[in-house]
């Protein structure tokens, strides 16, 4: 199974009947191709999804935020924010990319 590389953002907002059907699967999918292969794994979904986004957009996430998100089954869930930032050495959002193949073979 092949992850999707992202699209172009959409704009979120809170009125369900304008939302397109089309967004959310466009911004999820390049990051949760190890889930649809695995299936749940709970907290580790969250790591997994840092990952593959990475793996699947690298340097392009310089400047954008990203939103994760976890819930357990019961009393708690957990939410937090990362924005991609440019810096040089070995956590370079290129040089990980080039690295991480978590998709299977690149084409």
């Amino acid at each position: 199974m092949r992850c999707l590389r992202p699209q172009p953002i959409c704009t979120l907002n809170y009125d369900p009947e304008s939302q397109s059907p089309t967004c959310c699967p466009l911004q999820v999918r390049p990051s949760s191709c190890v889930q649809r292969q695995c299936g749940n794994m709970y907290t580790a979904s969250v790591w997994s999804g840092i990952v593959q986004i990475i793996e699947t957009t690298g340097a392009a996430l310089e400047g954008r935020r990203i939103l994760m998100y976890s819930y357990g089954s019961g009393i708690s869930a957990s939410m937090f924010s990362l924005v991609g930032r440019r810096v040089e050495g070995k956590f370079n959002l290129a040089r990980m990319q080039a690295q991480v193949s978590l998709a299977g073979p690149r084409g």
